[in-house]
């Protein structure tokens, strides 16, 4: 295993200047190997990387504590200037990785057009930044910055609620260029697809 992540390691090294999308598929994933190809991504020099397109879809992650998210992978998503589309789909994740995750792209100013965090567990992922933001106006205005180039936002498959639409119907506000938001196989109830259905189509 570990001759394989160092060969796949070399080989993204070794175009780390023209590789722009990523996928990884079905994998276990340890906090060692994403650190490993976090850092052979990074261009020669520079604390910063090409990826446009990074996907991580019906795989796990292997280690035991998932409240905090690899050193590497929290330096990989603030130094993605270019990144424009990730994917962290069917992965088993909970809120608190969602949380970290958003919270690591907020910080970096992110330029996402496509987040998609469809079958996870991640109802309540929202909470913290939208109570930060009423007592810190500062605050809102990073959430405004980083989320307004957003055209697709998938969360189907959540386990969302009621509370988690108002939550996001808070957010959405921050979004004035999104095309696509899917709610699928969310237990939001009526309630839930009104509080949102004021500002945009909801998939159902």
């Amino acid at each position: 295993m570990l001759k394989q992540v160092g060969g796949l390691c070399k080989i993204l090294s070794q175009n780390s200047e023209t590789i722009t999308s990523l996928e990884f598929v079905n994998c276990k994933l340890s906090s060692s190997f994403n650190d490993a190809i976090c850092d052979s991504l990074f261009l020669k020099g520079k604390q910063s990387h090409g990826v446009k397109q990074f996907t991580i879809q019906a795989s796990k992650f292997t280690d035991d504590n998932m409240n905090s998210l690899p050193d590497k992978f929290v330096s990989f998503l603030s130094s993605g200037r270019s990144l424009s589309s990730l994917s962290l789909c069917d992965n088993h994740l909970q809120r608190s990785f969602a949380k970290l995750a958003l919270k690591t792209l907020l910080d970096a100013s992110s330029n996402l057009s496509s987040l998609d965090l469809s079958e996870n567990n991640i109802s309540g992922w929202l909470s913290d930044f939208l109570h930060k933001s009423s007592n810190q106006p500062q605050f809102s205005l990073e959430i405004s910055k980083s989320l307004r180039s957003l055209r697709v936002l998938n969360l189907r498959g959540n386990n969302l609620h009621k509370n988690d639409a108002e939550d996001l119907k808070f957010a959405l506000v921050h979004m004035p260029v999104l095309e696509t938001l899917d709610l699928s196989d969310n237990p939001i109830g009526d309630g839930g697809i009104r509080l949102v259905g004021c500002l945009v189509s909801v998939s159902q």
